[in-house]
């Protein structure tokens, strides 16, 4: 039995400039998620400060193009035809990629799809020839802890090209996976 149209999930590739503004929305919310997050977690501990000026639309606007082809990928996960979340990828070294903003809607969530995003990040990394993905998450997002260690990924130090201020190393845990390589190396 199919799933009825309204229920439908699709995942794609974000298209530049036509689905921008949906994408902005949702780095939004998932920024201001995690802020909120941080601030129960770790109140009055100052380090909002940096976290709030990342919410800055313009400052998102412009870095959309560091995820866009050929060094990464913006992917909206769509039910029913309306957006309910998104995962990004860019390349930050050599072979080297970096999944950010993997971000679900309250009411999509517990239903594999962050697995979903996650896998066919993995497969997007792949197919532009990276062979080590890395990604980081504040120490209090429990599930999405849980998501990434399910998904072969191994724990590891703060990374060159990370985005997290290094006075924030503390609250994060930092994550690599090794990718098959194509290039016909064992």
């Amino acid at each position: 039995m199919t799933e009825p149209d309204h229920q439908k999930t699709v995942i794609r590739e974000a298209a530049a400039d036509v689905d921008d503004e949906i994408v902005i929305a949702l780095i939004m919310e998932y920024l201001q998620a995690a802020i909120r997050r941080v601030a129960e977690d770790l109140p009055g501990s100052g380090m909002l400060d940096g976290l709030v000026s990342s919410t800055d639309e313009k400052k998102i606007r412009k870095g959309l193009k560091g995820f866009r082809r050929p060094h990464g990928r913006i992917l909206l996960v769509e039910q029913g035809g309306n957006p309910v979340g998104i995962g990004a990828l860019r390349t930050i070294g050599r072979d080297v990629g970096e999944i950010k903003r993997l971000y679900l809607r309250p009411g999509a969530r517990r239903q594999g799809l962050g697995r979903a995003v996650g896998k066919r990040l993995l497969e997007e990394a792949q197919s532009m020839g990276l062979c080590t993905v890395r990604l980081d998450t504040f120490r209090g997002f429990d599930e999405a802890r849980e998501l990434v260690g399910s998904g072969g990924f191994r724990e590891r130090g703060p990374y060159e090209g990370t985005e997290i201020p290094e006075d924030l190393w503390e609250h994060w845990t930092f994550y690599e996976r090794e990718l098959p390589s194509h290039r016909g190396t064992p």
